[in-house]
């Protein structure tokens, strides 16, 4: 039973500081760090834990989160995958990509514990609204998020960004 209770207590505190790691990263206004290989990266650290986001592309874009104990030269202990952008569409809408992906930020700001993985469930402010559909926990999940935006001429809403994701817990 121990080791049950020091698991349980260990995800709900690699939870809490993936929250706090996230809402220090991209949904932050803090400067990524350019690499050489044109990627991005955010970098977040508060012990026992190691944060890295490493983000590449443009219009469509693809990226990796670690979480690491005891910092960043250790093994990977959590990690999530994701990929997507603007709709084809619209990414040449560059007014309507700037206003999304500010809206997205806003949305990532909002992450919770319970599933620390993207954006809040569903969210709406303004013109655009979010949905965030999860399958799974912290150790094993997938999910895929939507942006919808009222566009000048049309009465509803139309999805104009999506991404996909999955990720949880490795094991050594």
């Amino acid at each position: 039973m121990l080791k049950m209770e020091k698991e349980i207590i260990m995800l709900e505190e690699l939870a809490e500081f993936i929250v706090e790691a996230k809402k220090n990263g991209y949904a932050s206004n803090r400067k990524e760090e350019i690499m050489n290989d044109g990627s991005r990266k955010w970098f977040f650290q508060k012990e026992p834990f190691y944060y890295e986001d490493n983000f590449k592309g443009g219009k469509y874009f693809f990226g990796n989160e670690e979480v690491r104990r005891e910092g960043r030269n250790n093994p990977v202990i959590w990690g999530m995958s994701y990929f997507g952008g603007m709709l084809k569409e619209y990414m040449f809408d560059l007014e309507l990509k700037r206003k999304t992906y500010e809206f997205l930020k806003e949305v990532l700001s909002k992450v919770e514990k319970d599933f620390p993985f993207r954006g809040p469930k569903e969210f709406e402010e303004g013109d655009f609204r979010y949905f965030n559909s999860i399958e799974g926990d912290i150790e094993r999940f997938k999910g895929a998020e939507r942006i919808l935006a009222r566009l000048e001429g049309n009465p509803g809403y139309t999805e104009v960004y999506s991404l996909d994701y999955l990720g949880g817990l490795l094991i050594q």
